[in-house]
């Protein structure tokens, strides 16, 4: 159960990181 909870926020940040670089690419091809 430690290792869910540990989890969860890491895929959150991980998620968040795909789209902001995600959106700067798009931006920087624009």
């Amino acid at each position: 159960m430690k290792l869910i909870f540990l989890l969860e926020p890491l895929i959150l940040i991980l998620a968040i990181i795909g789209v902001v670089l995600f959106i700067f690419r798009e931006i920087r091809n624009k």
